[in-house]
């Protein structure tokens, strides 16, 4: 999936959850980014983010999203967006979760957008 408008990020995002497609997921970070997960704890690198995405396209039955705020100067972009999801805990339990997001996101060289940063509950 490439998001050619740092704007379409939120969109892209849950899109690949709800269709739990996990490499569309993937796409949307830098390698070498950051990825807060729900409990706090850091994903940094290709493999931590690809296993964090695969979780949550596994667990997240569905996401909506909209973006709060979005600010871009050349290369960079900083947003937040707010959140609403049906998450299933690992006993089964299928419970609402919520909340207000910040990421950084960078301009690649073939001018596509991806998160270098990523928090779900800034």
């Amino acid at each position: 999936m490439s998001v050619t408008d740092p704007a379409a990020l939120h969109d892209a995002f849950t899109t690949a959850i709800n269709t739990s497609d996990v490499d569309a997921l993937v796409a949307l970070y830098e390698p070498d980014g950051i990825a807060v997960e729900l409990d706090g704890s850091e994903c940094t690198g290709a493999g931590p983010i690809r296993a964090m995405c695969a979780a949550m396209a596994q667990s997240i039955e569905t996401i909506h999203g909209t973006t709060r705020k979005l600010y871009v100067t050349g290369d960079l972009a900083l947003s937040s967006g707010r959140w609403t999801a049906k998450v299933r805990l690992p006993d089964g339990t299928l419970i609402d979760a919520e909340g207000v997001t910040t990421e950084v996101s960078r301009r690649q060289p073939d001018g596509t957008w991806r998160f270098v940063i990523d928090d779900p509950l800034f």
